[in-house]
């Protein structure tokens, strides 16, 4: 069993957008409609690449605050560029984090 001590937040996206940490920082639909489908081991998330989460504050850390952000996808066929996710606090200097498919 992993330890959960220091998990800011855990989503399972495997039938809704709740977080399973106990910290009660659910997740929500901004656009788009996720689809909730059979995946390898159980239910998954499948986004049409329009489709726009979003997670509120988590991921909010400072500049010297070390994180872990881990992740289980497959990505689609679609447009070259999709953000798979981004946490950007200032659009003009891109601070933040991201990861895009190229």
């Amino acid at each position: 069993i992993a330890p959960t001590k220091n998990i800011v937040a855990h989503y399972e996206l495997d039938g809704s957008l709740a977080d399973s940490s106990g910290r009660y920082q659910q997740g929500r639909t901004i656009n788009g409609d996720p689809a909730f489908v059979a995946g390898i081991v159980s239910r998954m998330v499948s986004l049409d690449g329009q489709t726009e989460l979003s997670f509120g504050n988590v991921g909010k850390f400072e500049t010297q605050q070390p994180f872990t952000f881990a992740v289980w996808m497959r990505p689609g066929l679609g447009k070259i560029g999709n953000y798979a996710f981004q946490k950007i606090a200032d659009e003009t200097s891109h601070r933040g984090f991201e990861l895009i498919f190229e």
